[in-house]
């Protein structure tokens, strides 16, 4: 029995979480601290499974996925603002917001990056062997 969890099985408890933030209860001001929390270790998680990504398409993906993340808590953020619970609305969107600024410029690094493998030398640019 492997004990392993992958980086989307983890995203998956957290995006359960935030989709239960449009739930209305005496504790959403806890589950909305507790969402900003996981974002925190989410981008932590994430930071460390891109690093250690054998491929630039797999950290591609892995920032993909956090910056989709951020975007749902945005969305859980305005949802709760809508239902007058603007003091917990305002730090989850403030702090989903500084993610997914710092989840897309990962994101443009590693499409640079990979946009870089994928062109040809230009003809001229190091000197000839022969």
């Amino acid at each position: 029995m492997s004990l392993t969890m992958n980086f989307h099985e983890l995203l998956d408890l957290g995006d359960e979480e935030i989709s239960s933030l449009a739930q209305d209860g005496p504790s959403l001001a806890s589950r909305a601290l507790r969402a900003e929390g996981m974002l925190r270790h989410f981008y932590t998680v994430a930071a460390s499974v891109a690093k250690h990504s054998e491929t630039l398409e797999e950290a591609r993906d892995v920032w993909s996925t956090m910056k989709q993340i951020c975007r749902k808590a945005l969305q859980a953020a305005a949802r709760l603002k809508d239902t007058g619970r603007e003091d917990a609305a305002g730090t989850l969107a403030d702090v989903a917001l500084d993610y997914e600024a710092a989840c897309e410029k990962r994101l443009n690094h590693v499409l640079e990056e990979i946009s870089c493998q994928n062109q040809e030398m230009p003809p001229g640019l190091f000197p000839s062997l022969n």
